[in-house]
């Protein structure tokens, strides 16, 4: 074999090199090319049956020579390397035999055993990718080679691991990155707020690492009963769960009307009322616990009840009910409404006559008699004997008897959240007749293991969300909507049955009667929250065949209701994802069902009610294979349903992000939009000469479109996320995704970022000014998170004049539609739809529920927002549209939806009548119910704010038959929030019962149905200041958040023994785990959040107009003195004329001078060059001295002063642009300098000219930093002046670039020539 080669050849290892074989032939005397053929083939031939001698007899030293003498004479015959390769093999020579098993391979590429001896070369080199791709060509011209097919297998395997092994030891080294660049940015932060202390000399009463804290929620907590008492004993325990409560009934008639609008659940009661009262005797006694708006009430008094005794579990929903009952007093339904009796008080205060008195009176009674000073006489007989009547009337409501038939529709997505078990507890104590029967009658619970994960969205990992991606209850979920996999086939959980329950209850009470307890002393055994829920009511471990492969990390459940009757409609279910027929080959066996209590499945599947949904409970994640099974450990109490795993979740949960996150990336339709968009723009700026893009992702979130901006070949990208969650799953995403040296994650509002060092030192945020702007801060009506406002600042201080931006504009579009609920089931449940009204719009999935609404015009385009130019939107506008109604309805509501023009190309829209992703909903905005006609017009008013966009109707809508007066007083009461408590409401409602005349023949009319619930809005209106001074508490105080989310973590994981609303609770968590900082805009509902951020703007305006007014008052009083002051001997010895007049000769054509002051700059302008002089100043004072100096000048003919603020030129010139703008020594005292030279740089006109003369911090080290420490005193005297501000960064940061930066005096004064690009 060779050693040397040819310089400039490659080397083949397998042949004597060329040189080598000359050598060799000269010792010899002989020229292998001179001898005979015959005599070579025989000499090739002996040694190849040499070297096959020595193989078999394991002497492959031998082997490798002979066959080595063969090739020497044969170097084309493939099978002689082959033989030495498995002679090298033989020996361990892997590195030889693979040289020799591509070369043949090379010799004849369709010869398999030339790819299975290089293929077992490369196993034994460990290089398991290669061999397993060259035993694959070898099987593909030799599929039936076993041994090959075993090696491939081996090797594909081995490769694997070491690609696993690779990928675990990567992603350990960048998760090690991740927590340093967390630690760094937690640090920078705790810097940041210790400067803002030391600058204000104030100090906090909390340790900024108080800041850091948040809370932990641990899924044990939902096992470990809690006790009510001591936990209520705290007085901001007890405050916030009022606070629940609140919240609760300003929910619950929304969520009423959802039951409303699902006619399967309502039919399936309906029957179920019919069965149970046709085994009753005649005018029976019904009790109704839940009314759903009071239907359920009509139903079984048209069903035949005697009496109906309705109890509600909220205000609201006695409110609702009662406008329900109302509307039907009149026409058909006025039997059945007359028997109904709806009990204005909560079920522990309703009883029965001539029975123990209820447990809500006798704690009433008990600390009304304590607070008297006669509560020596214990016990309830002593209480009872020195209770009135009229007490009892106060404070109770008492049946005439009980009732024989109880219907309840407390159902919840949890099944037992909204407080199903302890009110029929209660009811079969205290209010139910033996033997009564219980609407439904059972509820199956079903179950199926689910896979929630997201993993590869467009190309990128974003597995970093998993870890967010919980809930501290059971939550409901559309899982039609969100993408999931099943691990297992449906699979029957538990049974309640209700009927069994409601006579256990009693017979227990039976026997403590006949045991001489009372029943009250039962009861209040019952009412003990924390004794209820201290022992499980259902305990069983499951074993689950797991039916695929995966990541196992939540249970999703969800129920069918057995109303008791018998009929295709008597069973109706939660959710229609779950295929439980007899025909599916998943369902379980039927002595498995029999062994759970599982009732029979029908043949058919059961109706779907829509007002319900499947809930999902998250576990820690597990892998699971197919074929194997798991163990789920199921509990109930009487207020909800946990499920456990073994090994049991044990891992902590700090934060949570908010669900539409998931939505958004989980969106491919956005995604692939947004990605063709970003790489479009990219490969335009590349095209345009830019060869270092830096682009900039504002709201970055998950880092995702940071990531598609760096992949399509950004060379930086900065994203900008103030939610600090967010941000921590968008930098962990853009690590893991190997973009740690391309993508920086800023926790900060975009606002406040900036491409200059701040006056503490910090260094800027950007290193310069962006070339690609990403964005997608959008919500269901466009500009609600802001984008208007975030985009301004961006532009102002961040992104190039001639930056790319993605997207680049936005239509929004209305249309007029009826979505309201009319007659249900034969009844009028119209006045229910004042109870969808909310003072902001709402997000609703149109396209999903197409069958609910009604489309009453043709769509208009309402407003479009060109985002290059996003500071000319920055003013509220409106405008008027004409309606033209091509279908007769009732308008009651704007339909809303928006398109993104994110290049020329590509579109994103959320039209309802498109397919769509689950990114934005549509914004339904809920008006005055308006009767219209097809053919008719109105004017519609939209309007925005540049935050949100809203409608309105005109004042001089009549309103339908006599009411008109009593709908505008009723109208006008409401706005005005009077009427508190809806007392004085209702009166005036009472006179718009009368029947209605229709509409007019040629102009809409108002109905009947009032937009809102006054008292309801009160209510909303007290509770929104509540909001804002907790929110408020608890983003400025971490210690009052930490008390708060200490708090919601408790409450939602127990809401049943604390008393409070479920749904609430962990939706309170929910948010005080999103973010503290977001905390203010989260915790509000809608309209106060909107209402309290107007505020703040205003406040922040109102604050903006006191400094002026105190900086034109301070200089209405220097201008007499002014130039005495500043324009004197000093200036002159300085050389101040002399640098005014060398700048000034620059000027031309249009001039703005910005704070003219007494127009010291006049005498130096070149009139032959200057065609027009404009002044502006904010001091009428000066303006005035500065007039007289013009007319002294023969000017007062050119030049044109104006009085005005340098920071609204856009506005105060309606848009004009000037060839040069000049300003000199002013900036100084310019109390927001950056906006300032930003209103003038939006003033010039491109490649106009910017001229300053001004005060700015020396680069001479030593006199910088005395300006540093002096700045405050000298500002103190003298008229408020910043000398130490960077003149040149703060106009850098505008995008104008410095022609010529001159320094005097020391540094101290800068003169600067800029130029706007064209």
């Amino acid at each position: 074999m060779a050693s040397l080669a040819v310089v400039g050849q490659p080397v083949d290892p397998t042949v004597c090199d060329p040189v080598h074989l000359a050598s060799i032939q000269a010792h010899y005397g002989v020229n292998l090319a001179d001898m005979d053929p015959d005599l070579m083939k025989h000499l090739v031939d002996g040694s190849k049956r040499a070297g096959n001698d020595a193989f078999k007899s394991k002497g492959y030293k031998e082997a490798i020579k002979m066959y080595s003498q063969a090739i020497a004479g044969a170097p084309q015959d493939h099978t002689l390397y082959t033989n030495r390769a498995a002679a090298y093999l033989a020996l361990g020579l892997y590195e030889e035999a693979a040289w020799d098993g591509r070369k043949a391979a090379t010799l004849v590429p369709d010869w398999p055993k030339a790819y299975y001896r290089l293929g077992c070369a490369l196993l034994g080199l460990s290089q398991w990718g290669e061999a397993a791709r060259v035993l694959q060509q070898g099987l593909h011209l030799d599929p039936c080679n076993t041994d090959m097919a075993a090696k491939q297998a081996h090797a594909a395997q081995r490769e694997y691991a070491e690609v696993a092994a690779r990928g675990a030891q990567a992603d350990t080294e960048r998760r090690g990155i991740v927590a340093q660049m967390r630690a760094a940015r937690r640090k920078d932060a705790q810097q940041g707020m210790l400067n803002q202390f030391k600058q204000s000399m104030v100090g906090p009463e909390w340790e900024v690492e108080d800041l850091e804290w948040r809370p932990t929620f641990l899924p044990t907590m939902r096992l470990k009963p809690v006790q009510a008492e001591k936990v209520l004993a705290d007085p901001k325990n007890r405050m916030l769960a009022s606070y629940l409560t609140s919240l609760a009934d300003l929910a619950h008639p929304k969520q009423a009307l959802r039951i409303l609008e699902d006619l399967p659940r309502l039919q399936a009661f309906q029957q179920g009322i019919s069965a149970a009262l046709d085994q009753q005797p005649p005018d029976a006694h019904v009790l109704v616990l839940g009314a759903g708006g009071g239907l359920l009430s009509l139903l079984a008094a048209q069903a035949g009840a005697g009496r109906v005794t309705s109890v509600e579990r909220s205000r609201m929903l006695f409110r609702m009910a009662k406008q329900c009952l109302e509307a039907n007093t009149t026409g058909r339904n006025a039997e059945s409404a007359q028997k109904v009796h709806l009990l204005d008080r909560r079920l522990q205060a309703v009883g029965v006559q001539g029975e123990a008195l209820p447990p809500d009176v006798m704690l009433a009674l008990n600390l009304r008699q304590q607070q008297q000073g006669t509560a020596g006489a214990t016990g309830r007989a002593a209480v009872q004997s020195d209770t009135t009547a009229k007490d009892i009337e106060e404070l109770a409501s008492l049946l005439p008897a009980r009732a024989s038939v109880l219907v309840t529709d407390l159902l919840d997505h949890s099944v037992l959240g909204a407080g199903l078990l302890p009110a029929l507890d209660y009811a079969a104590q205290r209010l139910l007749v033996p033997g009564a029967l219980v609407v439904p009658q059972q509820v199956q619970v079903f179950g199926v293991l689910l896979e929630l994960r997201v993993g590869e969205v467009s190309g990128f990992d974003l597995s970093a969300m998993n870890t967010y991606w919980w809930h501290p209850g059971a939550e409901r979920l559309d899982l039609s909507r969100m993408p999931h996999r099943r691990l297992s086939a449906p699979f029957p959980l538990h049974t309640l049955d209700l009927q069994a329950r409601l006579a256990s209850c009693q017979r227990q009470c039976q026997d403590q009667d006949s045991s001489g307890s009372s029943s009250s002393s039962s009861a209040d055994t019952h009412g003990d929250r924390a004794a209820a829920t201290a022992v499980w009511e259902y305990d069983a471990t499951l074993e689950v065949p797991v039916t695929a492969s995966g990541r196992w990390n939540a249970v999703a459940f969800w129920f069918q209701v057995h109303s008791g009757a018998a009929g295709a409609n008597a069973v109706v279910g939660s959710w229609g994802g779950g295929d439980l027929s007899r025909s599916s080959a998943n369902h379980p066996p039927e002595d498995t069902l029999a062994a759970r209590g599982v009732m029979e499945v029908s043949a058919e599947a059961p109706l779907v009610a829509a007002s319900w949904d499947p809930a999902v409970q998250y576990i820690d994640s597990q892998e699971v294979t197919a074929g194997s099974a798991v163990k789920l450990h199921v509990r109930q109490d009487t207020g909800q349903y946990v499920f456990t795993t073994q090994p049991p979740q044990c891992r902590p949960r700090h934060a949570l992000v908010p669900r539409w996150h998931f939505d958004m990336v989980l969106d491919s339709e956005r995604n692939s939009a947004y990605d063709a968009a970003i790489t479009g723009a990219v490969r335009r700026k590349r095209a345009a000469g830019c060869t270092d893009i830096l682009a900039l992702d504002v709201g970055a979130g998950t880092g995702l479109l940071s990531m598609m901006a760096a992949r399509a070949g950004a060379d930086a990208v900065y994203g900008a996320e103030i939610t600090q969650h967010m941000c921590d799953v968008g930098e962990e995403a853009c690590i893991m995704n190997g973009y740690f040296s391309r993508i920086t994650m800023l926790d900060r509002d975009v606002r406040r970022l900036d491409v200059f060092r701040k006056p503490d030192g910090t260094p800027p945020d950007l290193p310069r000014r962006a070339d690609l702007l990403v964005y997608e801060v959008f919500d269901a009506g466009c500009i609600g998170e802001g984008v208007l406002h975030l985009l301004t600042a961006a532009q102002a201080k961040l992104v190039s004049m001639d930056a790319t931006m993605v997207p680049l504009s936005a239509t929004v579009f209305c249309q007029p539609i009826q979505m309201r609920v009319d007659s249900v089931l034969g009844f009028d449940c119209s006045q229910a739809n004042r109870w969808r009204w909310r003072p902001d719009y709402e997000g609703i999935e149109l396209g999903a529920c197409r069958q609910k609404w009604i489309a009453l015009g043709e769509p208009l385009e309402a407003f479009h927002f060109d985002f290059r130019r996003a500071a000319a939107h920055m003013k509220p506008d409106e405008v008027q549209l004409d309606l033209r109604f091509t279908t007769s309805g009732v308008f009651n509501a704007v339909a809303m939806w928006f398109e993104l023009q994110l290049d020329e190309e590509t579109s994103l829209s959320t039209n309802p009548y498109e397919d769509k992703g689950l990114t934005w909903q549509q914004a339904v905005q809920w008006l005055e119910e308006v009767e219209v006609q097809q053919g008719q017009h109105l004017q519609l008013t939209a309007r925005h704010d540049t935050y949100s966009i809203s409608y309105s109707l005109p004042d001089t809508l009549s309103e339908t038959g006599q009411a008109a007066e009593v709908q505008q007083a009723a109208r006008q009461l409401a706005s005005a929030s009077i009427c508190t408590d809806g007392q004085l409401m209702d009166t005036a409602m009472a006179g718009v019962r009368a029947k209605d005349d229709g509409p007019s023949a040629s102009h809409p009319c108002r109905t009947s149905v009032p937009l809102m619930d006054p008292a309801w809005k009160a209510a909303y209106d007290r509770l929104g200041q509540f909001n804002g001074e907790l929110a408020k508490a608890c983003v400025q105080n971490p210690l009052e958040y930490r008390a708060t989310a200490e708090a919601a973590v408790q409450f939602a994981s127990r809401p049943h023994d604390l008393g409070v609303d479920v749904q609430q609770a962990v939706e309170f968590c929910s948010k005080i785990k999103a973010s503290r900082r977001q905390l203010y805009c989260s915790l509000t509902v809608a309209a106060a959040s909107a209402a309290l951020s107007k505020a703040a703007r205003a406040a922040r305006s109102d604050e903006r107009q006191e400094v002026m007014q105190r900086i034109e008052s301070a200089y209405d009083g220097y201008a007499a003195s002014y130039d005495e002051l500043d324009g004197g001997i000093a200036a002159a010895q300085l050389g101040f004329p002399a640098l005014r007049q060398q700048l000034l000769s620059v000027a031309h054509g249009s001039v703005l001078e910005t704070a003219v002051g007494t127009g010291l700059n006049l005498p130096f302008y070149d009139t032959g060059a200057v065609t027009s002089l404009t002044a502006i100043d904010l001091s009428r004072g000066m303006l005035d001295q500065a007039g007289q100096r013009a007319a002294r000048l023969g000017l007062a003919n050119t030049v044109q002063l104006v009085q005005g603020d340098v920071e609204r030129l856009q506005q105060l010139f309606d848009g004009r642009t000037f060839d040069t703008v000049v300003d000199t020594f002013s900036l100084c005292v310019f109390p927001y300098p950056a906006a300032a030279i930003r209103s003038m740089a939006a003033c010039l006109r491109p490649g106009g000219t910017l001229l300053l003369l001004e005060h700015s911090r020396s680069d001479f080290a030593l006199l910088g930093a005395y300006q540093d420490l002096t700045a405050q005193a000298v500002a103190a005297t003298s008229k408020g002046c910043r000398w130490n501000d960077n003149v040149s960064q703060l106009v850098e940061a505008t995008g104008l670039r410095i022609q010529q930066s001159k320094r005097h005096v020391g540094g101290l004064i800068v003169s600067i020539v800029a130029v706007k690009p064209i």
